[in-house]
This record gives structure tokens, sequence and C-alpha cells, in this order.
């Protein structure tokens, strides 16, 4: 394989695993073993917004738009670097961003269900959050271009404002513990985790920007649900 190749190849698995929520340091390494893999030297800087990798006289500067977390995808881009770093000789084609989305969706929605069944709610109570959460995902699938902060702040305006609205039909359900799942689910937590082991590795600008967006993405959560309960609060009145 061709240097630029195996530099470009390098380069697309560790911006992915930044992009899909992977540590700075894990991506940083990935690039790194890959090229050692092939007998070639790469030095490689990562943010979590920017990718910088050069071996030799080439040179890759990439910007990084999307920060999600997606497991599943690190795992199949973690895979992949092994089976490249095992054989350097295998046929390799990458499919970055393979996602299935009816099956997110589905998960997303059993989460927030079982977030419900875990804060006391009724079997009734997690049949609504199972179908606000499918919603959810569905919206969130077209908010994928949309800043965290903006998408967090829609998801759970409109997470909140749905079993407040449902509320309002008469139904017997637990309010509580509809929008306690809906907010699990969007809890940066994951991210937390990532900043501070980013952090602990000596990454401390990447550290310091992933405690920043999950405390932004946490303001976000609550001014969407403080604003749907201000506006149930004034349709009841």
């Amino acid at each position: 394989m061709e240097k630029e190749k195996i530099l470009g190849l390098s380069a697309n698995i560790g911006c992915e695993i930044i992009a899909n929520g992977g540590e700075i340091s894990r991506a940083e390494d990935t690039v790194k073993r890959i090229n050692y893999a092939f007998g070639e030297e790469c030095e490689v800087f990562a943010l979590p917004s920017l990718f910088i990798a050069q071996s030799g006289e080439d040179v890759i500067v990439r910007r990084i738009c999307k920060n999600d977390i997606n497991l599943s995808e690190l795992e199949r881009l973690n895979a992949l670097s092994r089976k490249i770093c095992a054989d350097t000789h295998a046929d390799i084609h990458i499919s970055l961003n393979r996602r299935n989305g009816f099956r997110n969706t589905a998960y997303n929605a059993l989460a927030i269900a079982s977030f419900c069944a875990f804060f006391g709610g009724s079997f009734t109570d997690c049949i609504c959050a199972f179908t606000i959460g499918f919603l959810m995902a569905l919206i969130s699938g077209k908010l994928e271009n949309m800043q965290k902060f903006s998408s967090a702040l829609v998801l759970s305006f409109s997470g909140a404002l749905s079993v407040i609205m449902l509320n309002f039909t008469g139904l017997a359900i637990n309010i509580n513990s509809i929008i306690t799942g809906i907010i699990m689910l969007l809890v940066p937590g994951i991210t937390v985790t990532t900043a501070t082991g980013d952090a602990m590795s000596g990454n401390i600008v990447a550290g310091l920007y992933g405690l920043l967006d999950a405390i932004t993405t946490a303001l976000a959560i609550a001014f969407g649900v403080a604003g749907a309960i201000f506006i149930g609060r004034v349709i009841y009145a």
C-alpha cells in the first residue's frame, strides 16, 4: 500500500474514532500503530474538533464537525484497526458510519422505557415512555447536523412537552418517571468519562473541551425541560 494511502486510511479511522465518542489518546495511538505496522513513522495531534497527522512530508489536516457517542461503531473501528495491524496485506474495504437507523431508534426508545421503569414508572408509563422515546429518536436523526447544545435543547423540550401534553388527556401516568427516563438518555455521562480519561492521559485541552461540552449539554437539557414545564403550567392555568 502506498504511503499516502496508509496515512489517509489511518487518518480516516482516527477521525471516526473521535467523531463517535472515542478518547483522543485512543485515536492517536490507533493512527500511530497502523502506520508503524506498515513501517512508517507518524506524528499525530488531535482535539475533539481537529485532527492533524504527519508522516514524512505528507500532512493531513481534518476538521471534525460531528461528535456523537456510538459504542458499536467504536468497537467496529477498533476491530478494523487490529485487523489492519495484524495483516498488512489484507484487502481492506472501509465503510465508515455504518448504522442501522431503525434498530438504533428502537434501542433508544427501549432505553428510555427501561429508565422509566427503574425510576418507579408503571407499565403504562413505560409504554408511553417507549412511544415518546421512539419519536424523539426519529427527531434526533433529523438533527445530526445541528450543534449539540441546540440538539439537546430541542430533544429535551419536545420530549418533556409531549409527556405534559399526554397528561392533559387524562391518562393516569407518572410524569416525573417518564421525564426522568427521557433525561437519562440525554445526560452526557460517557462524555464526562471520556473527558476525564483524556485529561488523565495528558490531553488537558481535550479533557477541558469535553467537560465544557458536557456542562453545556446539561444546561441545554435543564432549559428544555424547564421550558416545557413552564408552558404546561401556562396552559393548565
